[in-house]
């Protein structure tokens, strides 16, 4: 059997085809301190060798992605490659969205993946102080200028505070609490208020900031200056005296500085006085007491003396206060008199008798005269004034009458000085024209005359002594009102 055969070819031609495909297998990565990275896997599902071009899109600003820009891959190849992400410093906190596309040189092949990085929240907070040491007044205010620096994602509140401060003191803030936005600065005071009164010294504390999840402290000092100051003060201000006498005063000094300070204690004028000690120191708020001793000498005229304390800060001699004390010095009366006890006089005739004052005192003194008793007779009286150490003499003229009968008499006056007082009797023998009508009566107290109408002398020496008693009631009296 015999045939025929042949062969024939066939072509076929197979057309190009173009495909990608693109996934990420960790679409949602975090974005940390180094950035976050993607990892991308890119399939050539074309049946042909092709090169890819890589792009990402949407990226926040200031961002920055790092990833091959164009992959070539064979036939049904499939490449893998990273994709790097770095948000910049000052990236808030939160979720971020981009884009990854692919898209085939030679076909019309694209495709896009959406990746997502999350920046965690982060904080940080630092403060600073302009000036930590600062000066103060007691009394008195002092700011520090606090500089507040966030560093931190997000925004924040901040409290701020101050810890270790001295009892008694204070603190306030010069505005008022605000949040801090992340990555911002901000200038803030805060006052410290010292108390009065406060020690001198130099005072350590700290300034504190806080957020929920950070904090910051500047440790500062404040010096308190010294301030010298003090209150004088007498229990009395015046005070009164007779000559030999004396009288003690307390004299409270109180430290009303805030340091240490010693008070010196001085007279002014000569001034006759003893301190129980003319210095002291006393330390801040306490209160010291000294002893002053003023005497009034023996002799001493009266009058008022004026005595002036000073007190004065050895530390600082421009503080200075001064006391007044006022002495009454009182007057002192020492008069001595001397007179003549008798006399003879003629009826009709004119008799005197003298009385001596010895002024044994400091001041001038003034004898006045004062009939208590007489017989009827004309007396001539007159005053004196007698220097402090001399000696005056005082006439007592009287007048007998020419028909006054034979007999004794007696003349009694009151000398006083204001202070002091006497009763001086001085008896006169009357040479009369006729005998006295009882001539066997003796006479008495040289106060009556016999034979006279007048009172018997043991009567008028009573009254005598009754007034003068009187007197002197009324002169204490009146001195004691005085």
């Amino acid at each position: 059997m015999s045939g025929l055969a042949d062969r024939a070819e066939i072509f076929v031609e197979v057309l190009r085809t173009n495909g990608l495909e693109l996934s990420a297998s960790s679409p949602h990565q975090l974005a940390g301190p180094r950035g976050a990275s993607f990892p991308v896997n890119l399939t050539n599902l074309g049946n042909h060798f092709e090169t890819f071009e890589l792009s990402a899109s949407g990226l926040p600003d200031g961002w920055a992605a790092l990833h091959p820009s164009r992959l070539s891959l064979g036939a049904f190849e499939t490449g893998s490659f990273q994709l790097s992400l770095f948000p910049p410093r000052t990236a808030l906190a939160g979720d971020y969205g981009l884009g990854l596309s692919a898209r085939g040189l030679e076909g019309e092949c694209f495709e896009e993946v959406e990746l997502r990085a999350t920046v965690e929240p982060t904080a940080s907070l630092s403060l600073s102080c302009l000036e930590t040491h600062l000066s103060v007044a007691q009394g008195s205010d002092i700011t520090y200028a606090l500089h507040l620096t966030s560093e931190s994602n997000f925004d924040e509140s901040v409290a701020l505070d101050v810890e270790g401060l001295p009892e008694g003191w204070g603190w306030f803030l010069g505005s008022e609490d605000s949040p801090l936005p992340a990555f911002t600065s901000r200038e803030v005071n805060i006052t410290v208020r010292v108390p009065q009164p406060c020690a001198a010294g130099v005072y350590r504390f700290c300034l504190k900031a806080a957020t929920e999840s950070w904090s910051a402290e500047q440790r500062v000092t404040a010096e308190v200056l010294p301030s010298r100051s003090f209150v004088a003060l007498l229990d009395r201000s015046q005070e009164r005296l007779s000559p030999g006498a004396s009288a003690a005063f307390d004299i409270t000094i109180k430290n009303t500085g805030n340091c240490r300070d010693t008070y010196v204690l001085s007279l002014e004028d000569g001034a006759v006085a003893q301190f129980s000690r003319n210095y002291i120191s006393a330390p801040p708020g306490s209160t010291e007491h000294i002893g002053l001793t003023v005497s009034v000498q023996d002799g001493e005229r009266s009058g008022e003396r004026a005595i002036v304390v000073n007190v004065a800060s050895s530390l600082d001699p421009t503080l200075t206060k001064s006391l007044l004390i006022r002495v009454l010095v009182e007057r002192v009366s020492r008069l001595a008199l001397e007179f003549g006890e008798a006399s003879t006089v003629d009826a009709g005739a004119r008799g005197s008798f003298s009385i001596i004052v010895r002024n044994l005192g400091p001041d001038e003194e003034n004898i006045s005269l004062t009939p208590l008793f007489r017989p009827g007779w004309e007396l001539e009286l007159e005053s004196v004034t007698v220097p402090p150490g001399s000696i005056r003499e005082v006439r007592v003229g009287f007048v007998i009458p020419p028909d006054a009968p034979s007999g004794v008499f007696g003349i009694s006056l009151l000398a006083s000085s204001g202070l002091q007082s006497w009763t001086i009797v001085h008896n006169v023998t009357v040479l009369g024209a006729s005998p006295p009508p009882d001539a066997e009566a003796p006479p008495y107290s040289g106060s009556h005359s016999t034979g006279s109408t007048l009172l018997p002398a043991t009567i008028a020496a009573a009254l005598m002594v009754a007034l003068a008693i009187g007197l002197l009631v009324i002169w204490a009296l009146s001195r004691r009102r005085g």
